[in-house]
């Protein structure tokens, strides 16, 4: 990973989404009637783990919310 180059904007952009992302959380978690959680981990080709957390909540007018 590290001889990948990658364009200062587009680390930016990763940065930002990811600080913003549990403001976003809170903010909507109070919102939330029911919520679905799910976990999913694999590895690449090199034997690095990779957790992916998807996250869906409903709200009480069925508005689904996801993360």
């Amino acid at each position: 990973m590290q001889s990948v180059s990658l364009a200062r904007m587009t680390t930016r952009r990763a940065e930002k989404i990811g600080n913003d992302l549990p403001d976003q959380l809170q903010s909507n978690a109070q919102k939330y009637v029911s919520v679905s959680l799910a976990l999913d981990e694999s590895a690449d080709i090199v034997s690095t783990a990779q957790l992916l957390i998807f996250l869906r909540g409903t709200t009480n007018d069925f508005q689904v919310l996801n993360f």
